[in-house]
């Protein structure tokens, strides 16, 4: 068969057929490769659990990293975040992924603390390195960013009366797609410095290093954290931020932004809740879930199966 007569069925087929497979489309072994960062490895024992030798590691490059323009994040399956490239060892692998190649890793060893002895001590996670050279349609859509059976944190500032208060924040746990408890961020008086350490210090605890998902928070609720994280933890903010309101607009680039209520409206999403900001933590839960182009675009559709509700 020559390379004209390789249809999207048999070229399917081809790469599912082990030795068959050319030289050029075999996944080629880069390098044994640490994983640094870890030391929030989940917030719990949920991920360390699900990160067996063999699991699947995917990599997704944030050239916008503040600190490091070739930063290369490491994701489990479920797009928590793991951590990072090493800076020092992240340059060859910047410039692959950049130059359109796919690199994924494989979870070598059972992840362990280096200081058993050492609450905080960070863990020690290897992968062996894998770079794809033929990339298939379905490979440009599989890192993990949404979706039912994922794990993150979902979360909806709290203001007071006057424009821009933020008061704290309201949040919801989800591991494996399933609510996994909440939790109430109060930041206290003016003088409240020691009460809002104690509240970041219980939502650090937590979330743990998932991502963290919301509507509007990367202009509210994260800019926040990120400066409390360090003047009060002593540590930075490094989650991993979804901002369904930027998901929305790239879906939708003829409308920059829509509201939760709008896109909840346009979706069928119908939440009862007393708490006002748990009712926009289940309406941006549902949204994540549900929000895809398609979707959106459904104009005419005013109800979609699958309603919450808080009870």
């Amino acid at each position: 068969m020559n390379d004209l007569e390789i249809s999207g069925g048999s070229l399917t087929a081809l790469l599912h057929s082990g030795d068959a497979l050319p030289p050029m489309m075999r996944d080629i072994f880069l390098v044994k490769q640490s994983i640094v960062g870890t030391r929030f490895l989940g917030g719990s024992e949920d991920l360390v659990e699900d990160l067996a030798p063999g699991s699947k590691v995917t990599l997704l490059r944030e050239p916008d990293n503040r600190f490091d323009d070739r930063a290369v994040m490491a994701l489990d399956g479920e797009g928590r975040k793991l951590g990072y490239i090493p800076r020092r060892e992240n340059g060859v692998i910047s410039a692959l992924m950049d130059a359109g190649k796919l690199l994924y890793g494989i979870v070598s060893g059972e992840p362990h603390k280096r200081d058993e002895s050492n609450p905080a001590s960070s863990y020690s996670l290897w992968i062996d390195l894998y770079m794809r050279e033929y990339v298939s349609p379905m490979d440009l859509t599989s890192i993990p960013r949404q979706g039912a059976q994922a794990s993150y944190a979902v979360t909806a500032p709290v203001f007071g009366k006057k424009s821009g208060d933020l008061r704290g924040f309201h949040a919801l746990r989800v591991i494996n797609g399933e609510e996994r408890g909440q939790i109430r961020i109060d930041f206290g008086g003016e003088h409240g410095r020691e009460r809002r350490k104690e509240a970041l210090a219980a939502f650090d605890e937590f979330a743990g290093c998932l991502p963290i998902v919301g509507h509007g928070i990367e202009e509210t609720l994260i800019p926040a954290l990120e400066l409390d994280y360090g003047l009060l933890l002593g540590k930075p903010f490094s989650n991993r931020v979804i901002d369904t309101g930027r998901m929305a607009a790239n879906h939708l680039p003829e409308e920059p932004y829509r509201s939760l209520e709008a896109l909840a409206f346009d979706l069928g999403i119908d939440v009862s809740c007393e708490d006002s900001a748990e009712r926009e933590c289940r309406i941006v839960w549902e949204l994540y879930r549900r929000m895809d182009r398609s979707a959106l675009e459904k104009r005419d559709v005013r109800a979609l199966p699958g309603n919450d509700n808080c009870d």
